[in-house]
């Protein structure tokens, strides 16, 4: 019994431990491609300098308005990407910082002239970042959350293609810069991005039945609010962007967008509700 509690006891402390180590491992990674992320950005914007300078919104960029200098930004764009992998290194998986900087940098030069390639670029990019905190933590991301981020991923890759082509048809030139599409295309990109928003609810929903099918607490079909909770938020994104208010990245319109904070709220709500687990009366 004495050796049981001694094992029991390992086991917990070996967990206890454990959980510090998989924030440390995940913040590095967070910064990691972040730091990725921005020396791509880089690169991006140099290759884009010309037409950034002639784009309305646009030209107010760093390299575009001139506050960066060229020189600053090609010297600036490898320290940051040695830095991205040294926090890779950290991390424990500096691979996933080199696949996320080798996609990220072919969609920049090359697949973003591509139709609808870059949009299964961008949304593998949302996707590696996910998939790659998994790994480094070894909290594996399941199928079920593979599958809903992937067809959220793709809505909003979507979105920021369909905001970018919408603002950019509103310039005096009327053309699409380094990209594969015409205005002619944005119906279609536009089906495209809704039936990725529904199925990724469809998903959710499926996931959410199998989770509360055999429970008899009340508070485990609470789950099912979140899933109205999402679709309305996906379909409010997507009436925003055919207005023309998302004119960057969508991630940054929901973060500066009082009603996605609501929707979190709500969403958080109902899962500590359900994780307490409260009696039926």
């Amino acid at each position: 019994m004495v050796c049981e509690s001694i094992g029991v006891r390992s086991d917990l402390d070996r967990q206890c431990n454990a959980r510090p180590v998989a924030w440390a491992r995940g913040l590095y990674l967070l910064f990691a491609l972040s730091a990725a992320a921005s020396a791509v950005n880089l690169v991006n914007d140099l290759g884009d300098l010309d037409t950034d300078r002639r784009h309305p919104r646009k030209s107010a960029r760093p390299l575009a308005s001139g506050q960066l200098s060229v020189l600053s930004a090609v010297a600036l764009a490898p320290v940051l990407l040695l830095l991205a992998m040294i926090l890779g290194w950290r991390a424990g998986d500096v691979s996933i910082v080199a696949i996320y900087a080798l996609v990220a940098l072919s969609y920049s030069l090359a697949l973003k002239e591509w139709p609808l390639l870059d949009l299964f670029a961008l949304a593998a990019l949302y996707s590696l970042r996910l998939v790659g905190g998994g790994i480094v933590t070894h909290h594996p991301v399941s199928k079920s959350l593979l599958v809903f981020s992937s067809f959220l991923f793709f809505s909003l890759a979507a979105v920021r293609r369909v905001s970018e082509l919408m603002d950019d048809g509103k310039s005096v030139s009327g053309v699409f810069p380094r990209r594969g599409y015409s205005a002619a295309d944005l119906p279609i990109m536009i089906t495209f991005g809704v039936a990725s928003s529904f199925s990724s609810c469809i998903v959710l929903a499926l996931y959410v039945q199998g989770r509360v099918a055999n429970v008899e607490n009340w508070s485990g079909e609470l789950l099912w609010g979140i899933v109205p909770l999402l679709l309305f938020w996906q379909c409010r994104l997507w009436l925003a962007t055919s207005r023309g208010y998302v004119t960057d990245d969508p991630i940054v319109y929901a973060a500066q967008d009082w009603v996605t904070w609501i929707v979190v709220a709500c969403t958080v709500a109902i899962y500590v509700v359900r994780a307490f687990g409260l009696p039926s009366a």
